[in-house]
This record gives C-alpha cells, structure tokens and sequence, in this order.
C-alpha cells in the first residue's frame, strides 16, 4: 500500500488518520517484530493492522487484548471490537467473563443501550448452558424493549410496541432453545399498568401468587395515589423469599409490595429498603401518577 504502485517514488506519503507515535510503533514492528502497546494506544493499533492488513501485526495486538483485565466499564466497548476485527483469542477471555458475570452484565444499563453485537457476541459462547435459557430470552427481551423505546418505533400509527419488539429479536429467537424452558415461563406474563391519560407502563412478572392477585385487580382503578406511588389495596401477606430484584441505574418505575402487603408502583427515587421489587416498569411514552390508573396482565 505504501509502493510506487499508488504513488511516485519521490512523492511524499500523507499518513493522516493516525498519529505519529502510533504509526511509528507500527513501523518498529514491521522491522523487528515487536513494539510498545498499551491500553491508551491499543485499539489504534488494531486499526492500523486492519487498514494496512498485516495479520501478523493483528495477532499480536490480539495476544494484547486477550490479557487485558476486564471489568464492567471496559467490557462493551472491547466486545464490539472484537467482533469488528475478529479477534479470536480476546474473544475467548470476553466469553469467560460474560459467563462469569452474566447477571450483572444483561442488568447494566450499558447492555440495554449496547449495540446488536453485543448479543451476537452472547450467541457465539459455546456453553450457553452455563445459563438457564430463560434468563437469556428474558435479557434479550429487555434488551429489545429498550432499543424499541428508544427508536420510538411503536409510535408510528402503523406498528406497535410488540411489533418494534418482535423486530429487535426476530434474528435470535431461533437461537433460543424455548423446549429446554419450564412451561410456566412459555406463558409470559406482562404487567401493565395505564394512567388516566392512557400512558402506559410494562413489566416482567414472574411470581405465581402475584400474577392471581393482579388478575383480580383488573377493571379496578388504583386506590388515592400520592406524589409518586399508585397503589391497590390488597393487604396481601409480602413474600417471605429473597427479593428477586435490585434497583438499579436507568429504571424508574418499579411495582413492589409495600411493607403493609399492598401492591403498586413507585418512583426508583422514593423507594425504600422495606419494598419489595416485583418488576421494573418500562414507560412507552412520558408516565406520571394520575388518579384511577388500571392494572392488568397481558
């Protein structure tokens, strides 16, 4: 690329699109077969052995990558580089720590927002059992629902929250291994809930005991809400279990069981340590507290 094919033999080569340290570097491993990488330079250099196609060099900026230690703030950017270049041995040590992580991984905010790669990365692990198929098709799913939020798709007069959906996840449900799930999951529940502006919220719900209580709750309106809770009154007995949730960063409705068995939801930032997280709640449009809101499973 650098010959007298593209250019005349006293003529000066611009190199513009990387710096002259990083070139540089290249260079002294083209002659020496070894140069001075490092985690600010890295992905530079990786850039450069793609562009100029020196698989050697790309190796060894791979090699590099493989024993970087990864942790949650680095992990999606190095995933879709990875998967940009094909790097097969950092591949694997991405593999491992997804495993290893999982749960953490599909619950931070950067997998939501993450690119389609990031699942497509998912798939490629080989033990894919290390992880109950469940929790797979439950992280695409929010994963789906939050690229259809946020594209707005299910906005347009000729399409729907579902569709927007369905259309994030058409490319991986064939990849889900839906036999090997327990029947009661296959019957997905949704909850739902809808203000008296007809703004609604939805969520995941998978407690059994739950799911009844809600569904006697339909066609009833929400007892006097305030500030940021709706609520029915159900004076249920709270869960004695572990609750199944964490709050976390980027949610802001959550249904819960209040500390007097009471079901309803709450603003993340009025929640207290007594509550118990049945579901995070994903607004389609703008959500507020409004008298008689419905609840209902879909």
């Amino acid at each position: 690329m650098l010959s007298d094919r593209w250019i005349s033999r006293n003529d000066v080569i611009p190199i513009k699109d990387y710096s002259f340290n990083d070139f540089k570097e290249f260079l002294t491993f083209l002659y020496s077969g070894e140069c001075q990488l490092s985690d600010g330079n890295i992905i530079n250099m990786v850039d450069i052995a793609e562009f100029y196609q020196v698989n050697s060099f790309k190796k060894y900026c791979d090699e590099y990558l493989s024993k970087i230690t990864l942790n949650m703030k680095n992990i999606f950017q190095l995933v879709e580089i990875s998967s940009k270049y094909s790097l097969f041995k950092m591949k694997k040590s991405i593999q491992n720590f997804i495993i290893k992580n999982f749960t953490t991984f599909v619950k931070s905010k950067e997998f939501l927002k993450a690119d389609k790669s990031i699942i497509e990365e998912i798939f490629t692990i080989k033990s894919l059992t290390a992880f109950k198929q469940e929790e797979l098709f439950r992280a695409v799913y929010e994963w789906a629902e939050y690229q259809a939020n946020i594209k707005n798709e299910f906005n347009d007069e000729n399409s729907n929250k579902n569709d927007a959906i369905k259309n994030e996840m058409k490319k991986f449900l064939r990849l889900i291994k839906f036999k090997t799930m327990e029947p009661r999951f296959l019957t997905e529940y949704v909850v739902k809930i809808t203000n008296c502006d007809g703004n609604s919220i939805y969520g995941f719900l998978q407690n059994n005991s739950t799911i009844e209580i809600i569904e006697t709750l339909k066609y009833r309106y929400s007892d006097n809400g305030w500030q940021n809770i709706i609520y029915w009154n159900t004076k249920c007995k709270k869960p004695s279990t572990p609750c199944p949730l964490k709050k976390r960063d980027g949610v802001e409705w959550y249904l819960i069981y209040f500390d007097d068995g009471d079901i309803g939801v709450r603003n993340s930032f009025e929640i207290i340590h007594r509550d118990y997280l049945l579901a995070e709640m994903i607004a389609e449009t703008d959500f507020e507290n409004t008298p008689n809101c419905e609840i209902e499973i879909e």
